[in-house]
């Protein structure tokens, strides 16, 4: 299921950031941050009641018709699923409702 960013989510989120950053990184800055400037499109991929992913999208402040994916994160034990490409589908469909004609 693909759902938006709750802050229930944090932990989860957090950690999952951790694990695919470089060591020593500290992520909680950058998803408080991503939940409230990025709240419409950071979307949540959730599999057996735990976050497996997570996707943020953007819109370009100048020029509203262009998209950008901010950032893609699949849990390992969930990658060669398609849980990436499912993210992805869903943040270029919600950039897309936003107006954004490319991403």
């Amino acid at each position: 299921m693909i759902r938006g960013y709750l802050d229930e989510d944090f932990p989860a989120v957090c950690a999952l950031e951790r694990e695919n950053s470089p060591k020593g990184c500290k992520p909680e800055v950058f998803v408080r941050q991503a939940g409230v400037l990025f709240a419409d499109t950071f979307l949540v991929m959730e599999c057996g009641g735990e976050v497996a992913g997570y996707t943020i999208g953007a819109l370009v402040q100048h020029r509203q018709t262009t998209g950008w994916i901010v950032r893609l994160v699949v849990a390992e034990r969930y990658r060669r699923r398609g849980f990436g490409e499912s993210l992805v589908a869903a943040v270029v469909a919600t950039l897309r409702e936003r107006g954004a004609y490319e991403v």
